[in-house]
């Protein structure tokens, strides 16, 4: 489903940032999610709300 609703995201050409303390402690399938994730320009997962502040308003 969070596929499906990130894919709506992307069709309607708005950004999409996760916040994740930790992403190195994730496994498995949500990791390879975050990994293809991160390459493209529609959603992407940071470390910090500033750096996805960043990403989203372009500075």
């Amino acid at each position: 489903m969070a596929g499906s609703v990130l894919q709506k995201f992307s069709n309607y050409g708005l950004k999409v940032a996760l916040v994740m303390a930790d992403q190195q402690r994730v496994k498995g399938k949500f990791r390879e999610f975050i990994t293809e994730a991160n390459r493209g320009n529609s959603f992407k997962v940071f470390s910090s709300k500033e750096e996805a502040e960043n990403w989203i308003l372009n500075r």
